[in-house]
């Protein structure tokens, strides 16, 4: 995709973990990403995406907080406090749930930044292109 068809900043050699349960939601994040130059890896669930961690280094790490297994809040308190390659990666929390509380909670899990759904592209983009550089 040329930059002329494309109105976002490429990020590229970003490289996401996208942990997102929902089909259409990881297809649709995974969409944006490319669109941005992103390359990603998903994970279904929290077990795997703390198993991804162990794997792999990441730029970035989009965690959807209602994730069977092991909650992305969990998931996230785990990758923080074990010894992985993405212990100091920026999370950024992708959930429906956006209440104060929810957020003020996510931090205290080591998530850096919460966007709520649907996602804002836009808003994506910044995210992660702020948290990177």
């Amino acid at each position: 995709m040329s930059s002329t068809h494309n109105q976002y900043q490429s990020l590229s050699p970003c490289h996401l973990l996208i942990c997102e349960d929902n089909e259409e939601n990881l297809l649709l994040i995974e969409a944006l990403a490319a669109s941005f130059g992103c390359n990603t890896t998903a994970a279904i669930n929290g077990q795997e995406a703390i198993e991804r961690c162990s794997e792999a280094q990441y730029d970035a790490i989009l965690m959807d907080l209602a994730m069977p297994i092991i909650s992305g809040l969990e998931a996230s308190k785990r990758i923080r406090t074990s010894d992985n390659l993405n212990k100091n990666t920026p999370i950024i929390a992708v959930t429906a749930e956006v209440s104060p509380l929810a957020q003020s909670a996510s931090v205290s899990f080591g998530i850096n930044k919460y966007i709520s759904k649907p996602i804002d592209a836009g808003l994506l983009h910044q995210t992660i292109q702020n948290l990177i550089r």
